[in-house]
This record gives structure tokens, C-alpha cells and sequence, in this order.
């Protein structure tokens, strides 16, 4: 009775998870346990020696069987339900080791129960970070998007204008520099033109005969043509004075 009590204590302290009285269950039970033995040690011993009409077999001579033990006896009186000694610590044992048996699979249940738990809670969490990342994440492309694309407008303006005024100064310089290149080719060509105006007005003027002023003294004019340009002596012709 004690062990069956102090089984029920152990058991009832271990799901209340009090990890400090748990040694002290274990420690009671433990006691009781070698109380039990001992009570039923000398139970036996009294059973062996006789008594109560029982035989030097032990208690295979009577029936008084306790209800929640059922064990076939052996021995000289088969047709008794009492048991033996070696019977009932063989039960109590069995029993011991079902109960361990539940314990400890009630502890591992239990931990399998956290282990999911916490499973669950790491995933729970970790789908909140993500979320809250993924949204930090998204709102900075957008901002960074904007402000590139400001930036970009920025650089694309400045670049319009500048490439504006670089054509027009590109057209105004090639303007110029056509400019140059006809005013350095006529000068270049400014002595040879001289040269070539030079050589036409001499080439039609070398067989011009210069003419000779004559006052006239005479009513009758005589002299020679200014110009002759085909070298052939103009007729004088008398004129008659006035």
C-alpha cells in the first residue's frame, strides 16, 4: 500500500513540473518501494514458517488473494490464488517499470509538445521579421527609386542645356573657322592676283603710243592718234581751224 501510495505521489508531483519536490518524490518512493519489500520479505517469511494454515510453500495453502493481484499460484495446492514472494516482487517490478514507463513517456511527450511549440513560435516570429523586412525593404527601393529618378532628371536637364549651348558653339565655332580659311586664301592669293592684274593691264597696254600735246599755232591741226592698238598708223587728218 505504501508503494502503490507513493507511486501515486511521484506521478502526481511529476506533472505538476516541480522540478525541485521531484527528488523528494523520487527519494519517498524509493522508501516506500524498500518498505514494501521489506513488509513483504517478511510476509513471506511468516508464510514460509506456517501459519494461518499455510504450508512451508508459503502462501500457496490459502485464498485470501488481494483483489488488484492476479497471479496464478504453483506449487502443492494449485487451485490457490495466493502468491508467492519472488510473484509479488516480480509484480511490483513489472509495475515499477510500467509506471517508469509512462513517466518517461509523459516526459517525452511533453517535450515533443514544447519542441512543437517552439517550432511553431521560431516560425510565427520569423514570419513577422520577414514581413516587417520585406516591407523596410520594399519602402526603400521606392525611395531610393524616387530620389534616382529625381536625380536622373536633374542630370538629364543639365545635360540638355549644356548640349544646347556645346552645338551652338560648335555651329558658331565652325562658322568661324570656315571664315578664317576664306580670309587666310585670299590673302594667299591677294599678291598673285596683283600679279595677274599687273601682267593683263600690261599685256594690253605695251603698244599703246602715247600721244603729244600740240597747242595749235596754225588754223590747220597736225599730229598722231593717242592710241593705236593694233599697231597701225591712224591717217592724219587736216582739220580746219575755226
Amino acid at each position: 500500500m505504501e508503494m502503490t501510495d507513493a507511486k501515486v505521489v511521484e506521478k502526481k508531483i511529476y506533472e505538476e513540473g516541480k522540478k525541485h519536490d521531484d527528488y523528494a518524490s523520487k527519494a519517498t518512493g524509493n522508501a516506500g518501494l524498500t518498505l514494501g519489500i521489506i513488509g513483504t520479505a517478511l510476509g513471506a517469511g511468516a508464510w514460509l514458517l506456517g501459519g494461518n494454515n499455510r504450508s512451508v510453500f508459503g502462501s500457496l495453502g490459502g485464498s485470501n488473494m488481494p483483489e488488484n493481484v492476479n497471479i496464478n499460484a504453483y506449487g502443492a495446492n494449485a487451485s490457490s490464488n495466493q502468491p508467492t514472494a519472488l510473484q509479488v516482487m516480480e509484480k511490483e517490478c513489472d509495475d515499477e517499470v510500467k509506471l517508469l514507463t509512462y513517466m518517461f513517456g509523459m516526459k517525452l511527450d511533453t517535450a515533443n509538445k514544447f519542441y512543437a511549440m517552439r517550432e511553431t513560435d521560431i516560425a510565427e516570429k520569423f514570419s513577422m521579421y520577414k514581413g516587417a523586412n520585406d516591407a523596410i525593404n520594399a519602402e526603400n527601393r521606392r525611395a531610393i527609386n524616387a530620389e534616382f529618378g529625381l536625380y536622373k532628371s536633374q542630370v538629364d536637364a543639365d545635360f540638355g542645356l549644356y548640349k544646347n549651348q556645346r552645338d551652338q558653339y560648335d555651329a558658331l565655332q565652325a562658322k568661324y573657322s570656315d571664315l578664317d580659311k576664306k580670309v587666310a586664301v585670299m590673302e594667299a592669293l591677294t599678291p598673285y592676283k596683283e600679279k595677274l592684274m599687273m601682267a593683263y593691264v600690261k599685256e594690253n597696254t605695251c603698244n599703246c603710243l602715247r600721244g603729244q600735246l600740240m597747242l595749235p599755232n596754225t588754223p590747220v591741226l597736225q599730229g598722231y592718234g593717242s592710241y593705236s592698238g593694233c599697231n597701225c598708223t591712224a591717217p592724219s587728218t587736216p582739220t580746219t581751224g575755226a
